[in-house]
């Protein structure tokens, strides 16, 4: 069963992935903060702490007034995916 979770979970997080790169292309924010946030969550459950703390960075350095992105976070989040 374990098997069958993580196996979703990367399957998810795929999904996510694609999802956050079509979000920083067409520089919709709004939604890239929200797939991180999805992301942080799907790897606290299954107890990928490091992507979990990567995103959660990630969401951090999100400018709140003008939601301007820090590349290097995103960066360092898209390669440990």
């Amino acid at each position: 069963m374990v098997e069958a979770v993580y196996a979703e979970y990367r399957k998810t997080l795929s999904d996510l992935t694609d999802k956050l790169r079509v979000a920083r292309q067409t520089g919709d924010n709004v939604a890239v903060d929200r797939v991180l946030h999805t992301i942080k969550g799907s790897a606290a459950m299954v107890g990928d702490n490091e992507t979990a703390n990567l995103a959660a960075e990630a969401r951090q350095v999100l400018d709140v007034a003008g939601l301007d992105l820090r590349e290097a976070a995103l960066k360092r989040l898209a390669e440990e995916l």
